[in-house]
């Protein structure tokens, strides 16, 4: 069982501190070391939850070696049902026929909304769409060098957007690929009244909004004259779930004719959670650019009134976080919060010292001031793990890296809702691939933030 740490002062009670949950895939090929990574939370059904984990291949000469995502089913956080994971994805060869040369189709992290199986409507009726669900993928298209490598900055590189059916009947998940879009124009994945272009996901899962699932998404105007984040509602049609309408949170105007939409957005990897009171919270990880060279630094918090038809900062703090991903949140009881790696002015962000991402803190959100609370860590490597083993580069450092937090309420087999947490716990030097195996942290760890007081359900269920 993982230990608690308890925060008698904070709102939120504590979190749970255990080993990782999801370290190396069943399907690991002999001689190749894959690791679990990133982790996004679905309800499965009324006491049953999953982790769809992204896939990591460690032990390469190519950084950022990404292969698809399983789905883990679990029914208590401090274990998962490993034996009942489904492949949901893995990268893809093709060949170039014009010019005879293979290329590597690579999965990033799958993102998903998902209707749980014995969901019900307000009124008690059956959700028309409960046991199913979509998941949202980036793909990316690379050529091959001579030695059969890739590189994230190839010019031949074509970015893709991949959307999966998903269904599941209580016995078993199943996932089947619908649709290929481009992130460019060429073949976009357009909302159903043909206003936006999704160009990448967020970083939570969808949220249940009626009969529908609102998901934090990057868009783009279909006519090319804005760029930004916000919640892509998906409506259950036909058979199937479809993006309908795009609710921006916070736009940028005329990024430029032919631009790279994810680069010239200010903002990127949005996440989306809704209060006790029913309002939405917004948040998205800001980048540096032009005007505004702090803002990777910076926390901005939204929320909405309206279901997202009109948005207003709820929170603001400069030079808390490093350039890190950033992720709001609500636990069980409603309480509102932020998850991202915190800055620290003593460490710059080197070659020596690594990205900055080896501590995880929460700060709860202070809606009536308008800022953040004092943070609790989550967890800090340094200390919780120990000692990383040497880099084969004195000019790079091995780093731990504790990121990329998700979290959901959860309704588990004690019929109880839990805010479970997924993060990801790797080492490697800054921007390069490690050549270090793997230590017994590396993995996908899912962990409790506890509450005080009581659940607001997320879903409603007969039981």
């Amino acid at each position: 069982m993982p230990q608690h740490k308890t925060n008698l002062s904070s709102p939120i009670a504590g979190v749970t501190q255990g080993p990782p949950d999801l370290t190396a895939p069943l399907d690991t090929p002999d001689g190749q070391v894959w690791r679990y990574g990133v982790g996004f939370l679905l309800q499965l059904a009324p006491r049953r939850a999953a982790v769809l984990a992204a896939i990591e291949v460690a032990c390469t000469p190519t950084y950022g070696f990404l292969n698809g995502s399983d789905l883990v089913p679990f029914d208590d956080p401090s274990g998962v049902l490993a034996a009942q994971t489904t492949a949901v994805n893995r990268n893809e060869r093709w060949d170039d026929s014009p010019t005879q040369k293979a290329g590597l189709i690579l999965k990033s992290p799958m993102l998903a909304g998902f209707v749980p199986l014995g969901a019900r409507r307000s009124d008690g009726s059956n959700h028309p769409a409960a046991g199913t669900g979509f998941g949202l993928c980036q793909a990316h298209a690379f050529p091959l060098d001579e030695d059969g490598r890739f590189q994230w900055w190839s010019p031949g590189r074509r970015d893709l957007l991949e959307v999966h059916a998903f269904s599941y009947d209580g016995a078993a998940f199943r996932s089947v690929r619908t649709q290929t879009a481009t992130q460019n124009p060429e073949s976009p994945l357009m909302t159903a009244d043909n206003q936006w272009r999704i160009v990448s996901s967020g970083m939570t899962t969808a949220i249940p909004d009626g009969d529908d699932l609102l998901l934090p998404v990057l868009a783009g105007k279909a006519d090319g004259s804005a760029v930004g984040v916000g919640a892509c509602r998906w409506t259950f049609r036909d058979g199937r779930w479809q993006p309908a309408a795009f609710l921006p949170t916070a736009e940028a105007k005329n990024p430029g004719e032919g631009a790279n939409l994810a680069e010239k957005c200010p903002w990127f990897e949005p996440s989306l959670a809704r209060m006790a009171d029913g309002s939405l919270l917004f948040g998205a990880r800001g980048q540096p650019g032009e005007g505004n060279p702090d803002s990777a630094r910076s926390i901005e918090v939204w929320r909405s009134s309206d279901n997202g038809r009109s948005w207003r900062t709820a929170a603001r703090a400069a030079d808390v976080r490093n350039d890190a991903p950033v992720s709001v949140g609500c636990t069980a009881d409603g309480t509102p919060y932020v998850i991202s790696n915190p800055y620290d002015p003593n460490v710059a962000i080197s070659p020596k010292t690594g990205r900055g991402r080896g501590k995880l803190v929460c700060w709860p959100i202070d809606l009536e001031r308008g800022g953040l609370a004092s943070p609790f860590t989550i967890r800090d490597a340094q200390a919780d793990f120990g000692p990383l083993p040497p880099s084969d580069d004195p000019d790079y450092a091995e780093a731990w890296l504790v990121d990329h937090p998700t979290t959901a309420a959860l309704r588990l087999a004690d019929g109880r809702w839990h805010n479970v947490m997924a993060c990801r716990v790797t080492h490697g030097p800054l921007y390069r691939p490690s050549k270090a195996f793997p230590s017994a942290w590396n993995g996908c760890h899912l962990e409790e933030l506890i509450s005080k007081g009581p659940a607001v359900p997320a879903w409603n269920f007969s039981e």
